[in-house]
């Protein structure tokens, strides 16, 4: 270890070239680092907000009357032009979920899981639906069943028909509603 200081300038112009490279580039190299870490900090940051705007829009869907939320899913159905694209199967699907979700919620039946045979079974019991809506609901699940699993076509007429028949159902027997503690009307 017995190394020699340098004495003048031109000895130490190897040290100083070292010396400016490292000046040169470190700037560079913290500029894309700080970038870099600005760039995950902004994703993380969106998909916690993202993350949160949906948990919130989620329970305000659970906190809203059956009736509302049905109506609101119609409207959505309504937005996604399934007549006019003549996609029966997922429209009657959907019309199907909309409405036993409805009476589920809204009736304290519970249709979700129900066969064709057992709604039909169940249906006429529910009280405060009257027996009208009753055949019309039998009406449009005899329907549903052959389109939705025997991919049976139907017209545009009817199509809007069974929509109609769905959305004047929800908005006609909204005032007869057993409304649980837990779901508020505002």
């Amino acid at each position: 270890m017995n190394q020699k200081l340098p004495q003048d300038v031109s000895e130490m112009q190897d040290i100083i070239d070292i010396d400016g490279i490292v000046q040169t580039h470190l700037p560079d190299i913290l500029q894309g680092a700080l970038l870099v870490l600005g760039a995950v900090l902004a994703i993380v940051l969106l998909v916690w907000i993202l993350r949160r705007v949906s948990r919130r829009r989620q329970s305000l869907q659970k906190n809203m009357a059956p009736d509302l939320r049905a109506l609101q899913d119609l409207h959505r159905l309504k937005k996604r032009a399934l007549i006019k694209n003549e996609e029966w199967p997922e429209l009657y699907f959907s019309l199907d979920h909309i409405l036993r979700t409805y009476i589920t919620d809204g009736f304290d039946v519970d249709l979700i899981d129900k066969t064709h045979a057992e709604l039909k079974d169940v249906v006429p019991d529910v009280e405060k639906v009257s027996s009208q809506h009753v055949q019309a609901i039998v009406s449009f699940w005899d329907r549903a069943e052959l389109i939705k699993f025997a991919k049976q076509t139907v017209g545009g007429d009817v199509a809007v028909k069974d929509f109609e028949l769905v959305e004047e159902l929800v908005r006609s027997t909204k005032g007869s509603l057993e409304i649980s503690p837990k779901i508020s009307r505002g």
